[in-house]
């Protein structure tokens, strides 16, 4: 099943300002900073089964996280 994420549908400036604040080389600049420091979730303490994390993309989730900060 192919997943589809907001992340990969933002394509012009307008709207990575409108989902970030952010635009286009503003997120770049700040995505090349955030690369270096993060690293996926690979385990769960209380789930006993094999995780497999969600954001696994390191841009995805520095978009994820100006996304869901731009709505509080």
């Amino acid at each position: 099943m192919l997943k589809m994420t907001i992340f990969q549908n933002v394509r012009t400036e307008r709207q990575y300002k409108s989902a970030t604040g952010l635009s286009i080389t503003e997120f770049e600049q700040l995505a090349t900073f955030f690369e270096k420091l993060y690293v996926p979730k690979t385990a769960n303490p209380y789930l006993k089964a094999p995780y497999t994390p969600v954001l696994t993309h390191k841009k995805e989730a520095l978009f994820f996280i100006l996304y869901y900060r731009a709505f509080l």
